[in-house]
């Protein structure tokens, strides 16, 4: 299984999760935040090896370019609040999906489980024969559930709060950025207490997303993490390509 980062931030979000012989790969694509010419310039313009397309929330880095996929017949799986806010022409080709439920894509197999964010939004649990089970979760500022048996995670840690705090006061960041934070997406910390409280025993890796550009520290993301987990931890960036 090979993993493409096409973008990993607020400026766009899109994963690619390829697996099978380029004679007969499958293809996931995780998001839709990055413009559909990119998504098909990484899949040498394959797109009969795409199976669906799971997206998170309505909000435009995950979000913007989700009609483009369904107007061209591939199937879409999302929320009702996101499919909603698609036009009219796309939503034929998109399938709601619901939280505790799960779904048959390909030879892919996802669960999907709630998140808390500011819109309505969902984190996967995806399986698939040749990488075992990816957690995803992205913008929210909670995580209730824990999953056993999960081998990669690929979780948020937005932002830190030291980095936060020094910006506020020095007039960078608007103190009102405190409050939307807190009720919408995940602190390094809090990114790392919620996996210590997981059973990591076959976890090999944590990547982290969506990291902030104002508000952040790469590598004290990744210290507060790795040394909570014991476990190999990096940030997720575009362009990254990673055999899970």
């Amino acid at each position: 299984m090979e993993l493409i980062v096409l973008g990993s931030s607020s400026k766009g979000n899109c994963y690619l999760f390829k697996a099978g012989s380029k004679a007969k790969e499958e293809c996931l694509v995780l998001e839709a935040g990055i413009p559909f010419t990119a998504v098909k310039k990484a899949l040498n313009f394959n797109l009969n090896s795409v199976v669906g397309v799971l997206c998170s929330h309505r909000h435009g880095d995950h979000a913007k370019y989700l009609h483009k996929f369904a107007e061209t017949g591939i199937t879409c799986y999302a929320n009702a609040d996101v499919i909603e806010s698609m036009p009219d022409s796309a939503k034929p080709l998109c399938k709601e999906i619901k939280s505790m439920h799960g779904y048959k894509v390909g030879g892919y197999k996802v669960f999907v489980l709630p998140m808390n964010h500011d819109v309505p939004c969902h984190g996967f649990v995806i399986e698939h024969a040749e990488m075992g089970r990816v957690f995803f979760a992205t913008d929210t500022f909670a995580i209730k559930y824990r999953v056993a048996d999960i081998n990669y995670y690929m979780i948020e840690a937005n932002y830190n709060d030291e980095v936060l705090d020094e910006n506020i006061a020095s007039g960078k960041t608007h103190g009102v950025m405190r409050d939307r934070l807190l009720q919408s997406h995940m602190e390094a910390s809090m990114t790392a207490t919620f996996l210590t409280k997981c059973d990591l025993k076959r976890t090999k890796q944590v990547m982290l997303l969506h990291l902030s550009e104002n508000n952040s520290d790469e590598k004290m993301c990744v210290r507060k993490v790795e040394r909570a987990t014991g476990k190999p931890t990096y940030v997720l960036h575009a362009g990254d390509e990673i055999s899970l």
